[in-house]
């Protein structure tokens, strides 16, 4: 069996406790305005015209973004690092894109990598069926979870399906009591009102398991990536969050019992 990848990253410090090293799968059931990857949205590898000016001329170049990679392929290449995994306390990451949308394929690999001692991370939007879900529990050492938004209107609004699967995902993992970190990106203007804030306390201070909300703070880094690729960047003037907003919403998450880090 084969799985879509369009980029593996070595020696990440941000998807998961340690050094480690990411997977990244093409193809995402979600649409994020604000998504990071634009390439990885797609099932299908894609090739793209690149135009690139010197001086007054304009070369064009095609870029592959995709490639069909095996769970052995993968194996080999996060053994390479096994040395700082195990002083840092690290492992492997399976991100995206959305990696169970390709379940058989992440189930394969998740399962040799823990047969190879690494510990594992699964990246998650959460939208994904409960059987799905189930293939790769009993092998998945952390859930990095995002809540993109609690408000089911919004959600469908800025990411093109609706919340509640998710939510009913992330409090199965709570039930069956697995690690679970739950990542909410600060937009400005889209999910950093009062009601918003206090939406994603109420959720996550519900549960009897998970207690840790970590805030990642919007950044315009893939600005550029979507001019590169030919994508249209749907964010318009939005701009970080300021410190003090950062600061409000952790004071509000902490107020309900929970604990918060910011940034990864």
């Amino acid at each position: 069996m084969q799985g879509l990848i369009f980029d593996i990253k070595r020696f990440a410090v941000h998807d998961g406790p340690g050094i480690r090293q990411t997977i990244f799968f093409k193809g995402c059931p979600l649409d994020c305005r604000w998504c990071h990857n634009p390439e990885s949205k797609k099932y299908s590898p894609e090739s793209f015209c690149l135009k690139r000016k010197f001086g007054n001329h304009i070369s064009e170049e095609t870029e592959s973004v995709g490639r069909w990679m095996s769970a052995g392929d993968i194996i080999d290449s996060v053994e390479k690092d096994r040395v700082f995994y195990e002083e840092s306390g690290g492992g492997v990451t399976f991100s995206g894109g959305e990696p169970l949308l390709q379940t058989d394929f992440l189930s394969e690999v998740i399962q040799l990598s823990k047969k190879s001692g690494f510990h594992t991370s699964v990246d998650t939007c959460g939208y994904a069926s409960e059987s799905d879900l189930k293939k790769i529990i009993p092998f998945t050492d952390l859930f990095l979870f995002d809540v993109k938004m609690t408000n089911n209107n919004k959600h469908k609004e800025y990411t093109g399906v609706s919340n509640e699967l998710i939510i009913k995902n992330l409090k199965l993992l709570d039930e069956i009591k697995m690690n679970v970190l739950v990542r909410y990106p600060l937009i400005p203007g889209v999910n950093d009102l009062v009601e918003d804030i206090a939406g994603l306390a109420a959720l996550v201070s519900s549960l009897k398991n998970i207690r840790t909300v970590c805030i990642l703070p919007f950044h315009r880094l893939s600005e550029a990536k979507h001019k590169k690729f030919g994508y249209t960047y749907r964010m318009g003037g939005t701009m970080e969050p300021e410190k003090s907003k950062i600061e409000t919403v952790s004071e509000i998450l902490k107020s309900s019992g929970l604990t918060v880090r910011t940034g990864s």
